[in-house]
């Protein structure tokens, strides 16, 4: 069974291909001056579901118990 931290290590190693992959698609745009718009949306929703909302919340909650 995995440990909390070694979950919360995972999640930072996807959020982080994350942000690789959306550099990528930022400088196509820049580049080519074309926008997947649904990637984009998709990227938001990622951003306020995963990264600010679950995983953020879970850090607070076990890292930084009052």
């Amino acid at each position: 069974m995995q440990g909390i931290i070694e979950i919360l290590r995972e999640e930072h190693d996807e959020i982080l291909k994350f942000i690789v992959e959306l550099r990528g698609k930022c400088v196509d745009f820049m580049e080519h001056d074309t926008m997947d718009m649904e990637y984009f949306r998709n990227a938001v929703s990622f951003i306020r579901n995963f990264a600010d909302k679950a995983h953020h919340q879970k850090e607070e909650k076990i890292l930084f118990q009052a």
